[in-house]
């Protein structure tokens, strides 16, 4: 650990075997990087609250609404997910719609996270929704653009304005499994191989909803596991370029106990938004402010263990927010200008 005030600089360079390098000067310029997206996801506070969650003040004296303490301490967007027809009735395209006025009532900008699906949608899960079985391609494209449309034009007509919106979360696999999937996931079902075509109908379907009801709203598509290799995203990306689907901004996932350092997420956002001309966001990030469980839940915390912080950022509230910070300046401060 270094004293404080102290700055460690490290120097590498990549080559193959004899390669050498001489570092004979160098100099470091104080900047300020423009943070404009300060986002949170506030999708499960409805949930809290009606099972008798309270938000306090730091002091714990006063209760508080929690969407406008995020706005008054800098929050710029809120993203809230939506789930077709969830098992547990919220994050709902109703409960989107309310809460998407809390979160631009408190002066915030709306971010829309779409994962098609009942649940949960990521890497390893993009379940078809069980009311869109057993669709074909076609009739999945159909579902797909009328769940976008009918869920934007409820928040439209509550007065809302939104400003981003994600046509599917965490889509390296593609979505809507097997019908959009981008590998064999299951060898068995009949499906195989990857189907871009397909997957790009269903984004292609999604995005023109989006313009449909919100023509300034930029359509996002995000994708997660750059601890896996650039080539991974640039292929996925060249697949979807290919067949022209519609969209603004690329989204990102980066938890550093998975994905990797800071400088690969630079790197990533620097190569992703050089080669396809879009800004990235990093709408997914979180960090430790604990390593110890809660005993009133009965889930394990994901980082448990000291081996898993990144080094320089403790798993307290502090180096919580210094974790948070450092994600913020590493995207803005990218090589390229595509970091936002």
């Amino acid at each position: 650990r270094l004293p404080a005030g102290t700055l460690q600089i490290e120097l590498r360079t990549e080559g193959t075997d004899g390669a050498w390098s001489e570092f004979t000067d160098l100099r470091l310029e104080p900047v300020r990087v423009q943070r404009d997206v300060r986002g949170a996801d506030l999708s499960g506070i409805p949930k809290n609250e009606a099972h008798g969650a309270e938000y306090f003040s730091a002091d714990g004296s006063v209760s508080e609404d929690p969407v406008q303490v995020f706005a008054e301490h800098g929050a710029t967007m809120g993203r809230l997910r939506v789930w077709v027809d969830p098992a547990d009735g919220f994050c709902t395209p109703e409960h989107t719609t309310a809460m998407a006025q809390r979160i631009s009532q408190a002066g915030m900008e709306v971010l829309i996270d779409f994962h098609y699906s009942d649940t949960w949608t990521d890497p390893g899960a993009q379940g078809i929704p069980s009311a869109w079985l057993p669709d074909a391609p076609a009739g999945l494209a159909d579902s797909v653009a009328e769940h976008t449309r009918s869920t934007l034009l409820a928040i439209r007509d509550a007065g809302v304005d939104v400003a981003a919106v994600q046509v599917g979360n965490e889509i390296n696999p593609g979505m809507l499994w097997p019908w959009g999937q981008t590998w064999d996931v299951d060898p068995d079902d009949g499906v195989d191989g990857a189907r871009y075509d397909d997957l790009a109908r269903f984004l292609t379907a999604g995005s023109l909803a989006v313009t449909e009801v919100f023509p300034r709203a930029e359509v996002m598509l995000h994708l997660t596991n750059i601890h896996d290799g650039i080539d991974g995203l640039t292929s996925w990306f060249d697949e979807i370029t290919q067949r022209d689907v519609p969209f603004d901004v690329i989204g990102l996932s980066y938890y550093s106990y998975w994905h990797g350092t800071l400088i690969d997420l630079q790197r990533t956002i620097s190569t992703l938004a050089d080669r396809y001309e879009r800004d990235v966001i990093v709408v997914e990030t979180a960090y430790a402010f604990t390593l110890e469980d809660d005993p009133r839940s009965p889930f394990e915390n994901i980082v448990a263990d000291p081996s898993q912080l990144a080094p320089g950022y403790p798993a307290t509230p502090e180096g919580q927010a210094a974790a948070f910070l450092a994600v913020q300046n590493a995207t803005v401060s990218a090589p390229s200008t595509g970091g936002r």
